[in-house]
């Protein structure tokens, strides 16, 4: 199994110990409050989401890979979700377990996470997966050489490391 952790943090500011060591933020929450690079505006935020989205798809038709099941399910706030500016959103309906999410369910199922409103694993055929952690952490693994990923969208970082959540 081979493993990717991805992130918006720069390993050339991590100490000996692989700590990230400057003052940003780790949540859609943190929107308005104020760290080294100044505050979070939404639209620096959404820049920053959207890198996520185009790493996932970027590691998906990698593997062509064009579906992931979402398992172990965690809903925390998603009857609040409007991604869309609606407050009818049927996409809302596909967020269940084992469900086979397809094209922009995907990037759907992402921001959800990303924003806390959800939590799950995403899995695919030739053992691919994505795993979310704390502090806006994100993993791939698969049973393929992931030395094939192409490099991450700007300010996105790839690093050989496991998943916590195996």
């Amino acid at each position: 199994m081979f493993c990717k952790r991805v992130s918006k943090y720069n390993p050339i500011h991590r100490n000996t110990k692989g700590h990230y060591t400057r003052s940003d933020w780790t949540s859609y929450h943190d929107i308005g409050h104020r760290f080294d690079k100044g505050v979070l505006t939404k639209d620096r935020y959404l820049a920053v989401e959207n890198s996520y989205v185009v790493a996932v798809y970027s590691f998906l038709n990698t593997y062509s890979i064009a579906s992931l099941k979402i398992s172990e399910l965690e809903l925390y706030d998603i009857q609040r979700v409007d991604l869309q500016n609606t407050n009818s959103d049927p996409m809302r309906e596909i967020i269940k377990e084992g469900y086979l999410l397809q094209g922009n369910e995907i990037e759907y199922c992402v921001r959800l996470i990303l924003r806390e409103k959800i939590w799950c694993k995403l899995t695919g055929a030739e053992g691919i997966f994505i795993h979310f952690g704390y502090d806006y952490y994100m993993y791939f693994g698969c049973d393929l050489d992931m030395n094939l990923l192409p490099e991450p969208p700007e300010g996105i970082f790839f690093e050989t490391f496991s998943t916590p959540y195996e």
